[in-house]
């Protein structure tokens, strides 16, 4: 029930948009002479004629289209947002079908669509690829790039872009079936079709089991346009070795490894090198479709010289025109349309002047004259799209009529009420609406003229607080001052080279992403909290001048030029997000990239900032300073190598988790701050500490007297010494140690040597004891020697010697202590190595019993398939002679089945003289009735013709009689002028010239009749004459 809602749902809501002339519904009694095309999976194809017009179209149902009733309606949603571009195939509508069996047409809603004439651009290429050339192949890829460009600038993404899905009409691409939802691309992928699809599907996609996040998007179609180049270069279909359905899983598992075709040797470097970047394999290193339509513009343009251009008009148009060029107007018409097109498209802006010689040559070289066709199309600009367009060329550069652009804006009106353009421009839309669609299908727009179109008053720009004008294709300098309290600017996606947003304080959003700005002040912008200045050429960048500013949020400045440090980011306490990468790689190339250096310091007091990308710059320092509210942090150097973050990078590095991690940037921040605390700490200390061992080395030679005048006990000293002279050691052997871990053939010399250090540990347990009891021994003479100051110095001298010698036994007692203790530090290292080598056997172990585990399962399946294998072998065997035994059966068929072809082939020949006989028969008399159709056209032509004149003739002579007053005698007269003149005209009588001269005398002469009255009468009765006799031979 909620199914059967649902449905009725979308079905009003198209019932509603038919009303509401949203959608152009044609009844389905308008199309004649239906004829099965093909079955494209999701949907049947058949071609139709337009009775109104005799034009082909195309009409495509849906499978099961009412029960796919939503994406019905998404499908003619979506081709109403991109119904205007050249290239893209034009949707006239809907209709639907009432009778179920009639035409084998399922009874559901059908899309009217343009047909195209030469078919898929596969079979395209199949046919005519050895007369393409290079300018052809770029035009080509250039469309597609093109239309591709403009649905991802309506974030519409194809999913199904493939050289079937790709029609021809007129030598121009048109981009066909569009798959706008899971359902209908589950139902076209069948086993049959997906092996020809497979190659320009994004590699990602088979990946979707491991990645579930996964989806397709731009990128995925930038990597089928990748695919689609090469094809356009090579003529040939991709891998098309693997062609069988069971060689799929092959070509997928070969597409994943990274196996791509190889390039042509005579495709331009560049054009190679563009493709290539489209079919990476990570979507991030794939560009967009805009740089591709660039770079495609660029190399075109490169091949091409302005100057033999135009010399050599007649040479590029046959290059531009495969077939032969016809003789036909409506042909002649298509290829200016593509010609002048062709000048957009390949960005060659000439000025008028050039245009129309072009033109005008273009037109002379196909044998025509220029009036011809400008009154061809004065007479027929009603009957097509093409017509309407190039007489609007005509009047806007002065062909074949004088220089007229308001009325070539007024035909771009009349296209549109006839549902030419674009739908969304309904009868009610205002004049400047329409001029900016029509003029933005062929031409770049000025963007202040733009903007000054339509907003023309300041009124209107001061109440104006919201501008949105992104993807207008707008160039130039763009002056804003007038919109004064405007707060949200979006001007992205344009040709842009200067915005002056100066005097907008209030400004909040600013996106002014993806033109060619090189300088953007927002000094006055104290309110804005977001700015998208991303993808332009900024060289610099004045930010707001307000101290501890907290509104402003997000900054974008990713792929400019601006070479500076941090400092300029330091005020903005509430920012949450700033993005000064470098991702860009053709950019970076071209030295066109963002050189942020210095240090991280400068944003210690943005204690919001969650989200900083620096990937690829010159920053080199600073980690330290990051606020801890930093969770995503990227510093990598995938596109520079040389950029010197790479220091900052390496520092971090072993701080995540994994390498996905580190692209994502989750690092571990605080991790890495502690370990920078303890790392200050120990080179404080080392640096204390190696101060200390120095005086500690000098105390080995102090007396006990000058320890105790230095303040420094005798016991200190030698505790303070020992402790450096250990921690020491201790690093010493642990790097000795690490470089002998690394040979695992020195396992048992360790062991070895583990045991001797247990037996001098001891030793060195029982040398501490010793040093204790000389160190008491010590302090007793020292306390001796104290009470004995007061005596002689030869008093004192044996218990003087006793110290000294006993200073000296410590001392040496203290270099065996020394020592013992690195034994001791040593021991301790290889009691942590071995238990850490005994893990590593343990592990080893482990790991060879799964693998003697992995032999015995592989041996067990080896020998369960080479069963398996000599049973196949026995059927094969079997199969094998059971082949031979239908080959001959065959053989004998055959042979029966070719002596049965033979005598029918004889008996065909027989009935093909016949058919031959009865065609020329019917040709003949076909001829015969459109001759006889012809005269019957003649004739009834005549009759009214013949009326006028014999009307005109009659109020002639009445009217000459009223005023001359003629009597009877005078209308004999006339009688007898117009017999007279009928016989002359019939058959050339001398005798009959003479009598009508008699009477043309008399009526002169008597009823005063003037000579040019006369010859009038007669003129007239001339003409009614011929025309009579004209319809007596028809007649007969």
């Amino acid at each position: 029930m909620n199914k059967i809602n649902k449905d009725n749902k979308w079905i009003r809501w198209i019932k509603d948009s038919i009303a509401n002339k949203y959608i152009n519904y044609h009844d389905y009694d308008e199309f004649q002479n239906l004829e099965y095309i093909c079955d494209r999976g999701f949907s049947k194809v058949h071609r139709a004629n337009w009775k109104s017009s005799n034009n082909i179209v195309t009409l495509k149902s849906h499978k099961n289209g009412n029960n796919f009733m939503k994406e019905i309606v998404n499908e003619i949603t979506l081709l109403n947002k991109i119904n205007l571009h050249k290239n893209i195939i034009q949707f006239f509508g809907i209709t639907k079908m009432i009778d179920n069996n009639k035409d084998n047409v399922d009874p559901n809603y059908l899309f009217i669509f343009e047909y195209a004439d030469n078919g898929t651009l596969r079979d395209y290429l199949e046919n005519n690829f050895n007369n393409l050339d290079w300018n052809i192949k770029l035009r080509f890829a250039i469309q597609i790039v093109d239309a591709v460009s403009f649905i991802h600038r309506k974030n519409i993404i194809h999913r199904n872009l493939h050289s079937n899905s790709i029609l021809v009409h007129k030598n121009m691409i048109k981009l066909a079936d569009f798959v706008l939802s899971h359902k209908l691309a589950e139902v076209s992928n069948t086993s049959a079709d997906i092996i020809g699809i497979l190659p320009f599907i994004d590699p990602q996609h088979f990946k979707e089991k491991l990645n579930d996040n996964y989806k397709a998007n731009k990128k995925s179609d930038v990597y089928s346009v990748g695919v689609l180049m090469w094809e356009i270069s090579s003529g040939k279909r991709p891998f098309e070795s693997y062609n069988k359905p069971q060689q799929k899983s092959t070509l997928m598992l070969e597409i994943l490894n990274g196996r791509r075709e190889i390039p042509t040797s005579d495709a331009p470097i560049d054009y190679v090198n563009t493709y290539k970047r489209c079919w990476q394999d990570n979507p991030n290193d794939r560009p967009d479709m805009q740089q591709v339509l660039s770079e495609l513009k660029s190399i075109n343009l490169n091949m091409k010289n302005d100057l033999s251009y135009v010399n050599n008009i007649n040479e590029n148009i046959q290059n531009d025109t495969i077939n032969d060029i016809d003789e036909n107007n409506e042909i002649i018409i298509n290829e200016l349309i593509l010609l002048y097109e062709d000048f957009i498209q390949k960005e060659i802006y000439y000025e008028d002047d050039y245009i129309q010689l072009i033109i005008k040559k273009y037109i002379i070289f196909n044998k025509k004259n220029i009036n011809e066709i400008f009154n061809y199309l004065l007479n027929n600009n009603k009957k097509n799209k093409q017509n309407i367009i190039l007489l609007a060329i005509f009047y806007r550069y002065g062909i074949g009529i004088e220089k007229n652009e308001m009325k070539a804006f007024e035909l771009y009106e009349e296209m549109t009420r006839k549902a030419f353009v674009k739908s969304e421009i309904s009868e009610k839309s205002n004049s400047k609406k329409i001029f900016e669609v029509c003029v933005k299908e062929n031409n770049k727009i000025n963007a202040q003229k733009y903007i000054n179109q339509k907003y023309p008053t300041k009124e209107e720009k001061e109440k104006e607080n919201r501008l949105i004008i992104n993807n207008k294709d707008l160039e130039g300098h763009l002056d804003l001052s007038e919109f004064v309290n405007l707060e949200i600017l979006n001007c992205s996606n344009n040709q842009l080279i200067s915005l002056d947003i100066r005097k907008n304080m209030r400004l909040t959003d600013l996106d002014c992403s993806q033109n060619k700005l090189t300088n953007l002040d927002l000094t006055s912008s104290s309110n804005i909290t977001y700015i998208r200045a991303n993808y332009n050429q900024l060289i610099d960048i004045r930010l707001p001048i307000v101290n501890n500013n907290e509104k402003l949020e997000y900054i974008n400045l990713f792929d400019n030029s601006l070479s500076q440090n941090l400092d300029c980011f330091g005020c903005f306490f509430n920012l949450k997000q700033l993005f000064i990468v470098n991702t860009d790689e053709y950019r970076i190339q071209q030295g066109i990239f963002n050189r942020f250096h210095g240090s991280l310091k400068p944003l210690k007091s943005l204690n919001k900032l969650e989200s900083l990308n620096i990937n690829n710059t010159d920053i080199d320092s600073g980690i330290e300073y990051l606020p801890d509210s930093v969770k995503n942090f990227r510093c990598s150097i995938d596109k520079r190598p040389e950029a010197k973050v790479k220091i900052i990078y390496k520092q971090l590095e072993i701080f995540a988790i994994d390498v996905i991690d580190t692209l994502k940037g989750r690092y571990n921040l605080r991790a890495w701050k502690e370990n920078w605390k303890l790392s200050k700490e120990y080179q404080k200390s080392a640096l204390n500490g190696k101060e200390y061992e120095e005086k500690g080395v000098k105390s080995e030679f102090f007396t006990a007297e000058q320890l105790m005048e230095n303040g420094v006990s005798h016991e200190e000293a030698n505790s303070l010494k020992g402790e450096l002279l250990i921690k020491e050691s201790k690093e010493k052997y642990k790097k000795q140690l690490g470089k002998e871990l690394g040979n695992p053939d020195e396992l048992r010399t360790k062991e070895d040597e583990y045991a001797n250090l247990e037996d001098q540990l001891i030793k060195s347990k029982s040398l501490i004891s010793s040093i204790e009891s000389r160190k008491k021994e010590l302090k007793y003479l020292k306390k001796k020697l104290d009470e004995q100051k007061y005596e002689t110095r030869s008093s004192t001298a044996s218990l003087r010697r006793q110290m000294n010698d006993l200073e000296k036994d410590i001392n040496s007692s203290w270099k065996q202590l020394i020592k013992t203790m690195k034994i001791d530090n040593k021991f301790e290292e290889i009691k942590v190595n071995e238990e850490d080598q005994q893990k590593e056997r343990s592990h080893l172990q482990d790991c060879l019993e799964k693998l003697h585990e992995d032999k015995e399962n592989l041996c067990n399946k080896l020998e369960i398939y080479n069963n398996q294998l000599t049973d196949k072998e026995d059927f094969i065997n079997k199969l094998q002679q059971q082949t031979r035994k239908n080959i001959e059966e065959l053989k004998k068929q055959l042979n029966e089945e070719t002596r049965k072809y033979e005598n029918s082939q004889e008996k065909l020949a027989i009935l093909d003289n016949q058919s031959k006989v009865k065609d020329d028969l019917i040709q003949q008399s076909e001829q015969h009735i459109d001759e006889l159709k012809r005269q019957l056209k003649e004739i009834n032509a005549l009759y009214p013709q013949i009326e006028t004149k014999e009307i005109e003739l009659r109020n002639t002579i009445n009217t000459i009689s009223i005023k001359s007053e003629l009597g009877k005698k005078g209308k004999r007269l006339l009688d007898n002028l117009l017999e007279e003149q009928i016989k002359i005209v019939l058959t050339n009588d001398n005798f009959s010239s003479e009598k009508l001269e008699k009477v043309k005398l008399k009526l002169s002469e008597e009823e005063e009749l003037t000579n040019e009255e006369i010859q009038n009468i007669l003129n007239k009765q001339t003409e009614v004459t011929w025309l009579k006799l004209k319809l007596k031979s028809l007649q007969d």
